[in-house]
C-alpha cells in the first residue's frame, strides 16, 4: 500500500498524462474503479463508494478526469456474498461517491433500477429510507436531492460520450487501422509512460 505522496504521484502520472493527451476531447476517455483501498487518499473506504478518491481525486485539479468512471463488478469480492437489499445501498452509495455506471449482475439489474427509481422519485419506505441514510451517512432529504443532481451529471457524461463514439469508430474502421492495431499503439504508450515512471518497468512487458 502505497502511503508516499512522491510515489503515489509517480503511479498517477501515466493517468494524467493520457488525460492530458485528450483535452480536445475530454469525454473520449472511461476510467474503470476497482474495488481497492488507498489509505493514503481514503484510510476508511474503498474505492467503489469514495468521494475522496472519485471526485476529490480523480475529478480533482491533480487528475482533472471529465469523462465516465465506471465500477469494476459489483459481484466482486464482499459484494457477492451480501444480502441483496445490502447491496442496493451500497450501489447508492457509490453513485453518490461519484461513480457513472456500476457493472451489476444481470440477475440483479431490474430490482435494482427499480430501487434506484424509489430513491429518485421519493417512494422508498420510510424503513428503507432510514436504513439508506444511516449506510450513506446523509439525512433523506439531502440524500434524495444529491442522488438526483448525480443522475443528471451522470446523464450529461453519458450524453458528452455518445457524441464521440462516430469519431472514434471511424478512426477504427479507417483503412489500416484495426481495434487490434489501436489497441497495440495504446499498450507501447502506456508502458512507455510507465518506463518514464519507474525505469524498472523497462524490463516488464504487459
Amino acid at each position: 500500500k502505497v502511503t508516499d505522496p512522491a510515489i503515489a504521484g509517480r503511479h498517477l502520472r501515466p493517468f494524467s498524462e493520457l488525460i492530458d493527451h485528450s483535452s480536445a476531447s475530454p469525454f473520449r476517455l472511461s476510467v474503470l474503479c476497482g474495488h481497492a483501498k488507498y489509505p493514503l487518499y481514503d484510510s476508511i473506504q474503498q474505492t467503489t463508494v469514495s468521494e475522496p478518491i472519485l471526485k476529490g481525486l480523480l475529478r480533482g485539479p491533480k487528475v482533472q478526469f471529465q469523462g465516465l468512471s465506471l465500477s469494476d463488478a459489483m459481484w466482486m469480492g464482499p459484494y457477492g456474498t451480501m444480502p441483496t437489499s445490502a447491496l442496493f445501498r451500497v450501489y447508492v452509495h457509490a453513485t453518490l461517491s461519484g461513480m457513472d455506471m456500476l457493472m451489476i449482475p444481470g440477475f440483479r439489474y431490474g430490482a435494482a433500477l427499480s430501487y434506484f427509481r424509489k430513491v429518485y422519485n421519493g417512494t422508498l419506505s420510510l424503513d428503507e429510507q432510514a436504513l439508506l441514510s444511516a449506510k450513506v451517512g446523509l439525512r433523506w432529504p439531502e440524500l434524495r436531492a444529491t442522488f438526483k443532481a448525480r443522475a443528471a451529471e451522470s446523464q450529461a457524461r453519458f450524453d458528452a460520450a455518445r457524441e464521440v463514439i462516430g469519431d472514434v469508430r471511424s478512426a477504427l474502421e479507417s483503412p489500416g487501422s484495426t481495434p487490434k492495431d489501436r489497441t497495440q499503439l495504446n499498450r507501447a504508450r502506456y508502458q512507455e509512460l510507465l518506463r518514464q515512471t519507474d525505469p524498472a518497468w523497462a524490463s516488464k512487458s504487459l
